[in-house]
């Protein structure tokens, strides 16, 4: 399928996580959420590259600190790729996860000396 822009074929890498062993057993398993992926990339006619699954036993807090309304978090991640089981390291990378409008979010900082700073950029002053 063309895309939308005329570059191509649209390609995607899934990836699928569960934080927890509960998400797994109450119906938010890997294999579901792959699936569902599937479907969809296969629906909006996308070219799957890779499929990534990440078990979530092997992301790392490094480091938590409050600020703003919520709390930054430098998280190191590792994660076995489908194609091959080799185990590759990703960070560590901060995070920023906070609630807005009754919702969760995580906002991607990304490696940074000061992810205070680059919060504020990225969301405004308040």
């Amino acid at each position: 399928m063309q895309s939308t822009n005329g570059h191509g074929p649209r390609k995607a890498i899934l990836y699928a996580r569960v934080s927890t062993e509960e998400q797994a057993r109450s119906g938010y398993s890997l294999a579901q959420q792959m699936e569902a992926l599937r479907e969809y990339a296969g629906r909006e006619g996308y070219e799957v590259l890779e499929e990534i699954l990440d078990p979530g036993q092997s992301g790392a807090s490094l480091e938590r600190r409050e600020h703003r309304n919520g709390v930054l978090q430098l998280e190191g991640r590792a994660y076995k790729r489908k194609k091959d089981s080799e185990l590759t390291q990703r960070g560590p990378y901060w995070y920023f996860h906070y609630r807005e409008g009754g919702k969760q979010r995580t906002l991607y900082v990304g490696k940074t000396d000061n992810p205070e700073v680059a919060v504020d950029e990225k969301l405004g002053k308040e």
